[in-house]
């Protein structure tokens, strides 16, 4: 019996032991199953803070988000738009902004002899969200001691803004990110005279590519595969790069801004050089991330919500216009070009012949026969244009040898023109519309028709951008560019929906031959054509297309513009059996511009059935053309027919909406 309570004692201990075991267990399982804890690798601010800055929300502010780049998600939540990790303070900086609130008010306190010109202190590594923070908490009271940022000051002293102008440039069809336009900031001088503005510095945003192949760069672009990044260069290189090596019209839109606003973006232009942006050649674009910097001067007005799903520059300049207080002033910048273009109109044909020859000098100066004949006035205006044109002719960005002789010749052309005591005479320039006054750049179309297949209804719809009977106004002329445009078609006699067609791509530029500018057309598509001689069923009817090929174009003016172009045009064609065709033949026509509000295209395409991997196609011949009536910028009326090798034929009309 005295073992018992042994034996007891030692049962009881047992299960006391395995009890606890089983407590400690289920605490881990418990806290394993517990979401992360919130937390700051830096010390947090006093209890004080922290109370002011939750009572007011200070986190949800306009301008915190701004300067953050958050972005607010469908469940409520927030993502910053920056991908490069020493944007943030806080380790969960990048989703919440409390936490990269306080966390960044703890770092702004640390002592100065931490760091040093090499390691900057936080104050001096984000200056715009430390001017911010200090501001808004001298509200409770509480003050910061400043600490002296040697580098930022030298770099904004060098920038010196007095204002803020937004650039838009025109497309540029031979580079793939350029073909929609492009928009960065310019911070305009102190010392404002007309030679300063060329001197003020360029706010750019682009992608830093990692490939010159042209396929990878388009995936790499579409998908995000590009670091996009800011950068700080002098204005004048920018207008060089664009408005004399490729020929684009620059649109200068003058911010309303003061001098707190200026001293905002200045200061948070220094903060992006420290991140980068995936970028996203559809929507997180130039133009969008041009557009977040504009919004630290107005952080009220989100953009975001207006570009949910692409980006287009024209449409964020629109964007801008809407706020009448935001844009105070719009001043156009031609292109080389657009002064050439002008210029030679004041020259009868021999004069030009004369120009044309001088500007084609190479090592030494050439004076044509005929010169020495025109009366002084014509001479000079003959020189003029002839230094014009050099420089048109040679370009810029030449290398260094290359650029001397170029110079050199050049100053013989300005020393000729200088020796005569004529004064030039102004050339007006004809000022195309600006980039705000284009239609929207998504198309929305509805319509019906007939052919010898039955009656159908159409539906079509397209993100971007343009085609050759649009609107002009705002866009490049004789130029399209059409993206992800897809064609439907209710067949009545079948009772199916087919896809006519399907553009993943399909740009074309016709450059009008002329006796001063000799430059090639060409155009290029990729997408899928339907073929309804063949069966609907199975998709029989779809043709895999890819097309295109080098051309010419010239124009003249009996109506208002006649547009004469001739393309050779290779294609290679696969169907769903599969069947792969290669043929190659001619594509031409004419784009009549009628009146102002008509425009007219007609063409004939003959394809020469090269080689085939089953039977061989017989040779292609197609004959169309559309009139588009333009009830307003943004709605049209259209009538197109086609026909096919002369045994199929169609006819429709449809309402044509942009937007």
């Amino acid at each position: 019996m005295q073992n018992l309570p042994k034996i007891s004692f030692s049962v009881s201990k047992n299960r006391l032991l395995c009890g606890r075991q089983i407590i400690f267990f289920l605490i881990l399982i418990f806290a394993l199953l517990l979401p992360d804890p919130v937390y700051s690798d830096t010390a947090l601010p006093p209890a004080g803070i922290i109370k002011f800055i939750d009572s007011g929300k200070l986190y949800n502010d306009p301008m915190w988000i701004a300067l953050l780049h958050y972005l607010k998600k469908v469940n409520g939540g927030y993502v910053s738009e920056a991908d490069g990790k020493n944007f943030f303070i806080s380790p969960y900086g990048k989703t919440n902004p409390r936490e990269e609130l306080l966390s960044d008010i703890a770092a702004f306190m640390e002592p100065e002899e931490k760091y040093s010109d090499e390691v900057m202190h936080p104050q001096c590594r984000f200056p715009a969200r430390y001017k911010w923070i200090k501001t808004r908490l001298s509200e409770s009271g509480f003050l910061f001691k400043d600490v002296k940022c040697n580098r930022f000051e030298e770099w904004a002293y060098l920038l010196r803004p007095r204002g803020m102008t937004l650039v838009y440039a025109s497309g540029y069809l031979n580079n793939p990110a350029s073909m929609f336009g492009h928009t960065f900031i310019r911070l305009d001088r102190k010392e404002k005279t007309i030679e300063t503005d060329l001197l003020s510095y360029a706010i750019n945003y682009a992608a830093i590519p990692t490939t010159s192949n042209a396929f990878f760069y388009a995936i790499l672009g579409l998908t995000g595969g590009f670091e996009g990044r800011f950068s700080t260069l002098p204005y004048y290189m920018k207008v060089q790069e664009y408005g004399s090596m490729e020929n684009r019209d620059l649109w200068e839109y003058q911010l309303n801004v003061n001098e707190e606003q200026i001293d905002y973006v200045v200061r948070h232009i220094w903060e992006l050089g420290q991140t980068h942006f995936d970028y996203f050649y559809i929507d997180e674009n130039c133009s969008y991330h041009i557009l977040s910097l504009v919004q630290i001067a107005f952080p009220d007005i989100d953009f975001r919500d207006y570009f949910p799903v692409y980006t287009v520059p024209q449409d964020t300049i629109k964007f801008l216009l809407k706020y009448d207080s935001i844009i105070k002033g719009v001043t156009y910048r031609p292109s080389l070009k657009s002064i050439a273009e002008n210029m030679v109109l004041s020259l009868n044909k021999e004069e030009l012949g004369i120009a044309i020859r001088i500007a084609k000098s190479e090592t030494k100066l050439i004076i044509p026969e005929g010169f020495d004949k025109l009366t002084d006035e014509r001479k000079a205006a003959v020189l003029d244009i002839a230094s014009v044109l050099y420089r048109f002719y040679r370009g810029y960005g030449l290398p260094e040898k290359e650029e001397k002789k170029v110079r050199e010749t050049e100053k013989e052309i300005l020393l000729n023109r200088a020796k005569l005591n004529i004064i030039s005479h102004k050339t007006e320039l004809s000022k195309p519309q600006p980039p705000h006054s284009a239609h929207g750049p998504a198309m929305l179309s509805i319509g019906g028709g007939i052919s010898n297949k039955g009656s159908f209804e159409t539906l079509e719809l397209k993100p971007v951008l343009h085609d050759l009977i649009s609107r002009e106004d705002g866009y490049e002329p004789l130029t399209q560019i059409d993206m992800l445009k897809l064609s439907l078609r209710f067949n009545n006699r079948s009772e199916k929906v087919l896809i006519d067609s399907f553009d993943f791509i399909r740009i074309v530029s016709i450059a009008e031959m002329k006796s001063w500018l000799k430059k090639l057309s060409w155009n290029l598509s990729l997408g899928t054509d339907a073929d309804y001689r063949n069966d609907i069923g199975g998709l029989k009817y779809i043709n895999f297309m890819l097309r295109g090929g080098p051309g010419i174009g010239m124009s003249t003016h009996i109506f208002t513009r006649e547009t004469y172009f001739l393309f050779w045009e290779n294609r290679i064609i696969a169907d769903t059996d599969p069947d792969i065709t290669f043929c190659s033949g001619i594509t031409g026509g004419l784009i009549l511009k009628i009146t102002d509000i008509t425009d007219l295209i007609a063409g004939y395409s003959y394809c020469l059935n090269i080689l085939s991997t089953k039977d061989a196609r017989l040779n292609i011949n197609d004959i169309y053309s559309e009139v588009a009536f333009h009830l307003s910028k943004d709605k049209d009326i259209r009538l197109k027919g086609k026909i096919s090798d002369f045994d199929y034929f169609e006819s429709f009309a449809s309402f044509v909406l942009f937007f």
